[in-house]
């Protein structure tokens, strides 16, 4: 059983596709911090695209613990979200337009990034994430083989995509 946590408008074929929005329609409307309806080592995978800056700082600690309890020993989760740390070198680099209107050219905003686009209840991001942030966490709930990867899935925005697995 693989999941595709905080799943908004993208829907994984072969997962089940859980967010709280119930207009997102998701297969599961559920919160991805506490899933007492599955049992403990019984997911294959868990994907997790542009959802962890959407939860507080304790939320995110619950739902890692959540997460780590859920998964099968030797399965992987795969997170990716904004860059905070590139964010803010761009922020400052950056120009009026860029920083609150149109970053290169889309209809994003580098405030956006920061902030979410807060048109709906969910999209409020929480949090931010460096890297090294997203490494100590993951090795501190018990994450092992934690590796960094080039590709990203969410185009326009400096981001960070991390795979790790549970031993």
């Amino acid at each position: 059983m693989k999941l595709n946590l905080g799943c908004g408008q993208t829907k994984r074929e072969g997962y089940i596709n859980i967010d709280i929005d119930r207009k997102a329609g998701p297969e599961l409307l559920s919160s991805v911090v506490d899933m007492p309806f599955f049992d403990e080592c019984s997911i294959d995978e868990i994907v997790c695209i542009h959802l962890i800056e959407h939860l507080s700082l304790k939320e995110c600690d619950d739902a890692f613990q959540e997460w780590f309890r859920i998964l099968k020993h030797g399965a992987q989760i795969t997170i990716e979200c904004p860059d905070f740390e590139e964010l803010c070198r761009q922020f400052v680099n950056a120009d009026k337009v860029d920083r609150w209107y149109s970053y290169q050219g889309t209809w994003h905003s580098l405030i956006k990034h920061f902030f979410g686009n807060q048109r709906t209840v969910g999209q409020f991001h929480k949090s931010g994430y460096t890297k090294e942030r997203l490494e100590d966490l993951l090795t501190m709930f018990g994450f092992r083989r934690i590796i960094f990867l080039e590709e990203m899935e969410y185009k326009y925005s400096p981001s960070i995509r991390v795979q790790a697995y549970k031993p």
